[in-house]
C-alpha cells in the first residue's frame, strides 16, 4: 500500500496546523481583550465614585487598607499608572487581534480554495470580546461609542484625581501634560500599525475627540467639587 502523501495533502496538513495555532492565539487574545475591557469599566466606575465619593467609597477604601483617612495622593499615584498601562495594552491587544484575524482569513481562503467565497463567514468572524467587536468589525457604532465613552471616563477620572489630590500647580500640570503626550503617542502608534487605515483613522478621530471630552469632563468634575 502506498502511504506517501501528495504535495497537496501535505499543504492541507500544514494549513490545518497553522489554523489550529492561530485559533488558539485568537482565543487567548479575546480573553486578554475582555480582561482589559473589564478593567477599563472598573476604572471608569471607581474613578467617578472616588471623585464624587459615591457611597462613601473613600472611607471604605481607607478602612479596607487600614488607613486612618483617605489618601487622595496615594490613590492618584496608583490609578493613573494603572490606567496608562491598560490603555497601552488596549492598543497592543487590538493590533495583535487584528493581525491574527487577518491571518486566519488568509489561511481559511487557502484551505477552502474557491469554496471560500461561496460561504457566509460572518458568524465565524463574530467575537466574544466586546473590545474586539468595537475595534475590529466595521459598522459596530454602538460598540465603538460605548467603548470610547468608557475609556474616556476612565481617562478623565484618572487625570482629575491627580488634580484633586495635588491641586492645580506645576507638578499636577506636568503630570497632565506627560500623560497627554503618552496617550497621543499610543493613539498614533495604534493608527500606524493598523492595516485597515480607514478604520484606524476613525478610531484616531474618536480618540482625539475624547481628549476634548476629557478636558470637558475635568471642568465638569471641578465645578461640582
Amino acid at each position: 500500500m502506498n502511504t506517501t502523501s501528495t504535495p497537496y495533502e501535505d499543504h492541507k496538513q500544514r494549513v490545518e496546523f497553522l489554523l489550529d495555532l492561530n485559533s488558539a492565539k485568537i482565543r487567548e487574545l479575546e480573553r486578554a481583550l475582555e480582561q482589559n475591557w473589564f478593567i477599563h469599566v472598573i476604572l471608569s466606575g471607581v474613578g467617578v465614585a472616588m471623585i464624587f465619593n459615591v457611597g462613601h467609597l473613600r472611607d471604605v477604601l481607607a478602612k479596607y487598607f487600614a488607613q486612618a483617612q483617605y489618601n487622595a495622593q496615594a490613590v492618584a499615584a496608583i490609578l493613573l499608572p494603572v490606567f496608562l498601562y491598560q490603555f497601552m495594552r488596549l492598543g497592543q491587544l487590538v493590533t495583535a487581534f487584528n493581525e491574527a484575524r487577518q491571518l486566519q482569513g488568509q489561511l481559511l481562503q487557502d484551505y477552502m480554495g474557491g469554496e471560500f467565497h461561496n460561504l457566509n463567514m460572518e458568524p465565524f468572524h463574530k467575537s466574544t470580546s466586546f473590545l474586539a467587536e468595537s475595534f475590529v468589525k466595521k459598522g459596530n457604532w454602538p460598540y465603538l461609542l460605548v467603548t470610547t465613552a468608557t475609556v474616556t471616563i476612565a481617562q478623565a477620572s484618572a487625570l482629575f484625581l491627580v488634580v484633586q489630590a495635588y491641586g492645580v500647580n506645576r507638578f499636577s500640570v506636568a503630570i497632565l501634560v506627560v500623560s497627554a503626550v503618552v496617550m497621543s503617542i499610543l493613539y498614533f502608534l495604534f493608527w500606524k500599525f493598523q492595516r485597515d487605515r480607514s478604520r484606524a483613522t476613525l478610531v484616531l478621530i474618536l480618540g482625539l475627540a475624547s481628549f476634548a471630552l476629557v478636558f470637558g469632563l475635568l471642568v465638569a468634575f471641578a465645578r461640582v467639587q
